[in-house]
């Protein structure tokens, strides 16, 4: 079976839609500074997960596993991949993806002056996404906020009492400005 058909269909059986929160600011173009800014989306990360998290998580669906053990089989396979991909493997992990070390090179002026010491400047392990996490822009429902300049300004205003719960979430959504429910202390 070809290796796109493989991942279509793994992507499919991903049950539920999630949410993530974006902010838009205008970025110049890096590669012409002539062109106007343009608007761009970045996403606004609710927090992380640690591993301890997510092996208590994996223990309360049911798991035979306790917590313990998931972070042991998770250590593990941390340290094999590791030792797989220095070797020059491609490491696979069926639908989570696959791990391989790239590498980061400057051009010499021939083949028989490239030297590896001086000519690759850095290794990398590179991640290809297997098929539960492709097409994951039909999985998610964005939310557009303020950045978090603003988020954070929002924050403090509420903790200082100088906002209330309600408008701090107005703010956050960009439904409501900052300055309109609590001008700046600064003159």
């Amino acid at each position: 079976m070809p290796k796109f058909a493989r991942k279509k269909r793994s992507a499919i059986a991903l049950q539920g839609i999630g949410s993530m929160d974006y902010s838009v600011q205008m970025y110049p173009n890096a590669m012409n500074e002539n062109d106007p800014e343009r608007a761009y989306a970045t996403l606004q990360f609710a927090g992380t997960v640690k591993l301890e998290q997510l092996a208590a998580h994996i223990s309360s669906h049911g798991s035979p596993y306790t917590r313990d053990m998931v972070i042991g089989v998770a250590t593990a396979l941390v340290d094999c991949i590791r030792e797989h991909v220095i070797e020059g493997y491609k490491v696979e992990l069926s639908d989570l993806g696959t791990f391989k070390v790239a590498i980061k090179n400057k051009g010499a002026e021939s083949i028989e002056k490239f030297n590896a010491e001086t000519n690759i400047i850095d290794a990398y392990v590179e991640y290809e996404p297997g098929g539960y996490f492709v097409d994951l822009k039909d999985q998610i429902s964005f939310n557009k906020v303020v950045n978090r300049t603003i988020q954070n300004a929002a924050q403090q205003a509420f903790n200082a009492g100088r906002i209330t719960k309600e408008q701090l979430a107005k703010i956050k959504k960009g439904e409501l400005q900052l300055a309109a429910v609590a001008p700046s202390d600064e003159g």
